[in-house]
């Protein structure tokens, strides 16, 4: 897969925010910190929303990769800066 900026993989992880709650207005904070700890979320969806293992497990996997993806962008950009390139 081609490398992906921070910014790419915000707008990827808005798209999941949006479909995983129905809000498609949220700031770019809001959309972080969900990022952060989406297995609070799941559990809330599989305890109270009739949502399964599966399709929460999806999500939650998508929002790390997207995360992990976004935070090696950004060091790796910090890191050309910081090299002159």
């Amino acid at each position: 897969m081609a490398n992906q900026t921070p910014a790419e993989c915000l707008g990827k992880l808005r798209v999941l925010y949006g479909d995983a709650f129905k809000v498609y207005d949220a700031t770019n904070a809001q959309i972080i910190e969900w990022a952060e700890s989406p297995e609070v979320w799941a559990t809330h969806q599989i305890a109270f929303r009739g949502w399964t293992f599966p399709a929460v497990e999806a999500v939650v996997r998508s929002c790390r990769i997207l995360r992990k993806r976004a935070k090696t962008a950004a060091f790796c950009k910090i890191k050309g800066a910081q090299e002159g390139r």
